[in-house]
């Protein structure tokens, strides 16, 4: 393990070694403690209080971190990294160190701020004992040796000398001042091809820079290949000029613009946070709930399919009029709308909080900031206006606070409504946990978000059991199947037939010419199950489409079920989970008089 490198997380407590009386915490050695005391003292500016702070307790330094994270480098060399809190699904506990600067890293190749595009490129793989610092000076030098690959340039500049001959432009001033009494020389300025140029001293200067702050072998052996290469060129006497200089030139140079931009950053510290004072070398930290707000919206962007997905939308204000225009802009974070195929139009408002809740403190409202749930109504309201493809249909956005998911909130809130309307859908609140650890489920998490979409609050049959004939048939009123999914609507009689089906994670229906049977077996992927005798009581699960077959009355014993049929037979479907993200459905309205005989919907 690296000596000079310190791994923290966000609000962490950072000490002096040596110090006594910190059980949870982080200590750094005295002089890189003192340093980054002092720069917090010193810093003037306004963002330090929200990165790190200050504190004593009975005569006691500590350091307190806060919502940014990144890495921090102390003037005498140590890295202290800052990783943000990423909880593991299955423990519940903060992850490994891997894990953490994996998400980071993710998070920040998808942040929007321009001054960390600089970072995003996929070279920045950070292994386990691998410093994100380490890998940022990594990707510089990767790009530093693809321009090398290519051939260093070289420039015109301008060149004043004292030749006894003319060349290019006589400077007569200072012809004259020098060679009053010497009548074979000429003081001219001419054009000269040469590798003295402001791009190349910029990235000597850098090198130089890095060299200082690295501590990777591998880093500074790179580090001092490239200076070799460039053992003719002189640093940059003028940093600031010649970064102007090199940004502003022609296209010629447009492969060395990125690396430009690169050594701006490292040589000014200019990251998202731009710190003065004489206690550090290097500081690259990033707004933690910034990162998780843009990488969210990648996430939506990526996995909603067939729907449109809008960061910060911009269609709306608060007030529509004042003094002729509107004012008081509403900006949700992500705004996601079915796309123009389409059947029915659905909209869901989602809004990204870094924050830590407690779904078992319902006396502190779960810690959940009230503004933030004002700001939801407001959003439902103003998009609950209009915004349909078809006129006077009244659209109902599914409003959305998203936060990470941690060791004391690891499942979906029960549904918050804003308006409990008797027979009406009113707005209604989702807070739902992100497991940013699992990255395998990021497809199931955004799809369960946005399952509402393309789903009417109060659904039809498609296919609907007429006692008369028999038969499925398709419902006059509703478009064909078109291979659309469908929902099975069932019932369980009592206590012991739910207990039974959870248990096999099966369901039953009919199957035959007996009265309430199927004679075709049709494949769902859902199941909405709801209570014989309290039908607005009902769970949803998904199903297993190829798992649907036909079990005579000796298989249904054998599992454990009891009938009075004993020639009976039945369709069984194979049940994979409950979902606990879904539409609201009214059972009642949906059975159509059907009394409890199965059906099918579309969803």
């Amino acid at each position: 393990m690296n000596s000079n490198l310190t791994i923290a997380h966000e609000f962490d407590t950072l000490y002096c070694e040596g110090t006594r009386g910190f059980n949870d915490g982080v200590a750094i050695p005295k002089k890189s403690f003192d340093n980054l005391w002092s720069f917090i003292l010193e810093s003037s500016n306004s963002d330090v209080d929200q990165i790190m702070s200050v504190h004593t307790l009975r005569g006691r330094k500590y350091i307190k971190t806060g919502r940014y994270i990144g890495t921090i480098q102390t003037r005498d060399g140590h890295t202290i990294e800052i990783l943000p809190k990423i909880y593991q699904a299955s423990t519940h506990s903060i992850a490994d160190v891997k894990l953490c600067r994996k998400i980071f890293l993710m998070m920040l190749r998808h942040f929007t701020d321009r001054n960390a595009k600089s970072f995003q490129d996929a070279t920045l793989q950070a292994s386990e004992n691998f410093p994100i610092l380490e890998a940022y000076i990594s990707n510089y030098l990767s790009e530093l040796e693809h321009i090398l690959a290519s051939g260093l340039k070289r420039g015109y500049i301008r060149h004043q000398s004292n030749e006894p001959f003319l060349k290019g432009k006589l400077l007569v001033g200072k012809h004259i001042a020098k060679n009053a009494c010497d009548k074979s020389r000429f003081y001219s300025e001419s054009f000269i091809y040469s590798y003295d140029i402001p791009q190349n001293r910029i990235i000597v200067t850098t090198l130089k820079q890095l060299l200082k702050v690295s501590v990777n072998s591998s880093n500074r052996l790179r580090i001092h290949s490239a200076l070799a290469l460039f053992e003719e060129i002189p640093t940059s006497h003028d940093i600031e000029k010649d970064i102007k200089l090199s940004l502003n030139s022609n296209r010629l140079f447009s492969s060395y613009r990125k690396l430009i931009e690169w050594s701006e950053i490292f040589l000014h510290n200019k990251g998202l946070t731009v710190f003065s004072g004489d206690n550090l070398n290097q500081s690259f930290l990033f707004s933690a709930e910034k990162l998780f707000e843009d990488f969210i919206a990648y996430l939506f962007k990526k996995y909603a399919v067939n729907c449109k997905t809008f960061p910060q939308h911009k269609k709306y204000f608060l007030v529509d009029k004042h003094r002729g225009k509107g004012i008081f802009q509403l900006r949700p974070d992500i705004f996601v709308e079915s796309d123009d195929h389409s059947i029915n139009y659905g909209c869901v408002i989602v809004d990204t909080k870094w924050k830590n809740l407690d779904s078992s403190r319902l006396d502190k409202q779960y810690f959940i900031d009230i503004k933030d749930v004002y700001q939801l109504y407001a959003y439902g309201h103003k998009y609950r206006q209009g915004q349909s493809r078809i006129m006077n249909t009244d659209v109902i956005p599914q409003l959305v606070l998203l936060y990470p998911s941690t060791e004391k909130f690891s499942k979906k809130l029960e549904e918050f409504k804003y308006d409990d309307i008797l027979n009406k859908v009113g707005l209604s609140l989702m807070v739902v946990p992100f497991d940013l650890a699992d990255v395998q489920s990021y497809p199931h998490q955004i799809a369960s978000i946005i399952s509402s979409l393309n789903v009417k609050k109060e659904q039809r049959p498609v296919y609907q059991y007429t006692e008369d004939a028999y038969v499925w048939k398709v419902a006059e009123d509703l478009p064909t199947l078109n291979n659309n999914p469908l929902m099975l609507v069932g019932c369980y009689k009592s206590p012991i037939h739910l207990k039974w089906i959870l248990s096999n994670n099966l369901y039953n229906i009919r199957f035959g010419n007996r009265r309430g049977a199927v004679n075709k077996v049709i494949s769902a992927q859902r199941l909405l199950l709801y209570n014989k005798d309290n039908p607005k009581e009902y769970k949803v699960f998904t199903l297993d489409p190829w798992e649907s077959r036909i079990a005579d009355y000796e298989t249904m014993l054998s599992l454990g079920y009891t009938s009075n049929h004993k020639n009976g037979e039945y369709v069984l479907y194979k049940i994979e989970g409950e979902l606990t993200t879904h539409p609201l459905y009214d059972v009642i309205k949906m059975r159509r008089g059907n009394g409890n005989y199965p059906f099918f919907v579309q969803y």
